[in-house]
């Protein structure tokens, strides 16, 4: 009997690593739904505050709410993107049956590399709207916050 610990411990890490990839995918679309919720719900407040503010308040309000806008759009975008690859392809199963364990173990590992390869571009674009969205989101809320406190300080 031959001993396939080696091509079975491959197949479980291949497993593991587009595992990993692909729940980081699924974290980024509700850490995405997550912000587009928060900004929703904190623009309208932040212009209900500001309405009645000096009208320089008014005008520099245009910056946050714009980048709220923008960061809406880069998170809107992420949870349009495409999916990833699986691994495994299901169209494959009856050309499989008919292999040795090898031969299954051996397309198992190439399918799952693959599909690593083919997601990392796709997970790295998705990364990267999400970080420019997040740091966006968080420098408009500040600006936002500046307002309210300068407003306050004017109207005092």
């Amino acid at each position: 009997m031959t001993n396939y610990k080696d091509l079975e411990f491959l197949a479980e890490k291949a497993k593991e690593l587009l595992d990993r990839q692909i729940d980081s995918y699924r974290i980024n679309h509700t850490k995405a739904g997550t912000i587009i919720g928060i900004s929703s719900v904190f623009i309208p407040i932040f212009l209900y505050i500001i309405e009645k503010s000096a009208s320089i308040i008014q005008i520099l309000s245009i910056i946050p709410i714009v980048g709220f806008l923008y960061s809406m759009i880069l998170m809107i975008n992420i949870l349009r993107s495409r999916p990833l690859d699986q691994g495994f392809n299901q169209h494959q199963l009856d050309k499989l049956v008919r292999q040795d364990y090898e031969s299954i173990l051996l397309y198992e590992i190439g399918a799952k590399r693959d599909s690593i390869a083919d997601n990392q571009e796709i997970t790295e674009r998705q990364n990267r709207k999400f970080n420019r969205g997040l740091i966006i989101t968080v420098i408009s809320i500040f600006f936002s916050i500046s307002l309210l406190i300068l407003n306050l300080t004017i109207e005092l």
